[in-house]
């Protein structure tokens, strides 16, 4: 099955915070951090599956280690995976902080828009008719979120990916 103390039976067990542990402790994210509910249970259910994929993938690596010794791969030591992982776990938390950054930089309006533009592929149009409002409305909202979170992250020296 999996680990009782791993990151994914972390999160599930608390059933209202999305847990994530780091180098200097364990962090959640409540449920009152979110705009919604939905939300909410939206971001649960896909820190639940990356953590279970990030399980997966830790279980296979560990068995392709015990299959073959460390001079037929040496591209894969346990030191090279373990930094690897350590690297992945970084990015995930930091990605966390991020869209919590973000959502509490932008009003409901530009954070529901932005999020329904970049992370699920709807364009202005599709935003605009599912709102029953107009196109230009959206895309001047998209436009005024996409600058205040890049120039919020551009201070830190960060790129966007928009």
């Amino acid at each position: 099955m999996y680990d009782k103390k791993s990151d994914y039976a972390l999160n599930k067990l608390e059933s209202d915070a999305i847990v994530y542990k780091s180098v200097t402790g364990t962090y959640s994210i409540k449920r009152e951090d979110f705009a919604s509910d939905a939300e909410f249970r939206q971001w649960k259910e896909l820190s639940d599956q990356d953590y279970l994929e990030t399980e997966r993938n830790q279980r296979e690596e560990n068995e392709a280690l015990s299959l073959t010794n460390s001079e037929e791969a040496p591209g894969n030591s346990p030191e090279e995976l373990l930094f690897k992982r350590l690297r992945d776990r970084e990015k995930s938390e930091a990605q966390a902080h991020a869209i919590v950054m973000i959502r509490h930089l932008l009003t409901q309006r530009q954070y529901r828009r932005l999020w329904m533009y970049c992370v699920e592929g709807m364009t202005e149009e599709q935003i605009a008719n599912a709102e029953g409002i107009a196109h230009q409305n959206v895309s001047k909202s998209i436009l005024g979120a996409r600058k205040k979170v890049l120039k919020k992250f551009s201070k830190q020296g960060a790129k966007m990916p928009f």
